[in-house]
């Protein structure tokens, strides 16, 4: 449920039934699919949840950065460390974990986690639930780890595309109708972002441009915020180039 503040800003009200819920992942040290784990974490409490964060990765010597995201908020936080390809011992801490909060639901991110870890709540009859953030590509073995992710999603009781497109697409690949769910990110509100005369100024780009006015590329900026896979980087490149040459002509 959703109130409205004073100042307008979108509020949550507490959920009617509380949950317990379980968010497993093995993030990178920062992108989309960590920021929106930390928002959805973050929300599911505000509303009076009960949330766990599963955090999957190797040894490193010191606490990963995700894990340290979400240090100082009222979100338990169980760092999983396993060696390269301890994939039993994986899932045996999966087990342990939801033997012991007994979940609603367990809510995985990324192919490893929809992969390895997923079973393990299915085993112990615990309803799942997925987020797709998307397809890198890549080299031969990241492609085979979404081929394996794109399989397992049919196994899922839900399954959450962050796009109309993604969608489209896993209901191509074979994930029913009644299981897909598009729900678009959201921004959460806890970054401050520069408004459209702050960020011009900032990157050094005029009030006002007039493309006729240019004498050459020089006076030509473009700029693009993302993480891509190497395919979508082709794409842009090929329209960045496509765009350099309508402004010389």
């Amino acid at each position: 449920r959703r109130s409205t503040s004073a100042t307008g800003r979108t509020e949550l009200a507490p959920a009617a039934t509380s949950m317990v819920i379980l968010h497993v992942l093995a993030p990178g040290a920062v992108g989309g699919l960590e920021r929106v784990v930390q928002s959805l974490a973050t929300g599911h409490r505000a509303l009076a949840h009960r949330v766990c964060v599963a955090v999957v990765h190797e040894p490193t010597g010191s606490e990963h950065p995700f894990v340290r995201s979400l240090r100082g908020t009222d979100i338990e936080v169980v760092p999983i460390e396993v060696a390269p390809r301890s994939y039993l011992a994986e899932r045996s801490a999966i087990a342990k974990l939801c033997d012991r909060l007994d979940p609603d639901v367990v809510h995985t991110h990324g192919y490893r986690a929809d992969v390895v870890d997923a079973g393990v709540a299915r085993h112990l009859r615990i309803p799942t639930l997925t987020t797709v953030h998307g397809f890198t590509g890549g080299d031969w073995k990241n492609r085979l780890y979404e081929r394996l992710q794109r399989r397992a999603f049919r196994r899922f009781d839900a399954v959450v595309a962050v796009s109309q497109p993604l969608g489209d697409a896993l209901a191509a690949g074979g994930v029913p109708r009644a299981r897909l769910h598009v729900i678009q990110n959201a921004w959460d509100g806890a970054v401050a972002f520069l408004d459209r005369g702050a960020a011009r100024r900032a990157l050094g780009v005029p009030e006002a441009f007039d493309r006729r006015d240019a004498p050459s590329l020089r006076t030509h900026r473009e700029g693009e915020a993302g993480r891509h896979g190497p395919a979508v980087e082709q794409n842009r490149a090929r329209a960045a180039a496509a765009g350099a040459a309508a402004l010389l002509h």
